[in-house]
C-alpha cells in the first residue's frame, strides 16, 4: 500500500509491468512450440515424447502463475483505486476464470490426443495450480480491493 508520504513506485511498477509482459510473450511462444511439438510428434505416446510434454506443461501453467501474481501485485503500488463495482467485478472474475482455464489447455489437448496419463497427470497439475491462484493470488487480492473502499 502507497501512503501520502511514501515515494512513488512508477520504476517498480513498470518493472514488474516488463516482467508480466515477458511472461506472456514466454507464455505465448511456449504455447505454439508446444502445440507444434504434439502435432508433429510422429509417435506422441512414447515416453521420452511423454516427458517433454509433461516439461512443457508444467513450464506454462508456472509462468501462468507468476504472470498472474504479477499482474494483480501491481494494484498494491497505487495511490487511487476505484471503488469496487459490479462491473469490475465481473471483469476481475473473468480474468480469474480465464487464469484458471488456461491451466487446462495441455489437459484439453492430451485428451484430444488420447494420451491418458498426460491427461491425468496434467489433470492433477491444473487442480493444484487453480488452488494455488485462489490462495495465494485471488483470494488476498479481492480480500484488499474490499478493504481499501
Amino acid at each position: 500500500m502507497v501512503t501520502e508520504n511514501e515515494e512513488g513506485y512508477s520504476d517498480y511498477i513498470q518493472h514488474v509491468s516488463n516482467i508480466f509482459n515477458g511472461e506472456l510473450f514466454m507464455m505465448g511462444f511456449l504455447s505454439a512450440v508446444f502445440a507444434i511439438v504434439l502435432t508433429e510428434l510422429p509417435d506422441p505416446s512414447a515416453l521420452h515424447a511423454q516427458l517433454v510434454l509433461f516439461f512443457f506443461t508444467v513450464l506454462l501453467n508456472l509462468i501462468g502463475f507468476l504472470a498472474l501474481a504479477h499482474g494483480v501485485q501491481l494494484i498494491y503500488f497505487c495511490r487511487r483505486i476505484p471503488p469496487f463495482s459490479k462491473r469490475l467485478g465481473a471483469l476481475n472474475t473473468l480474468l480469474f476464470l480465464v487464469s484458471i482455464l488456461e491451466h487446462g489447455t495441455s489437459t484439453c489437448l492430451f485428451a484430444l490426443w488420447n494420451l491418458p496419463l498426460l491427461t491425468i497427470a496434467s489433470g492433477i497439475l491444473w487442480v493444484m495450480f487453480a488452488i494455488a491462484d485462489i490462495v495465494f493470488i485471488i483470494r488476498p487480492v479481492l480480500k484488499y480491493r474490499k478493504t481499501i473502499h
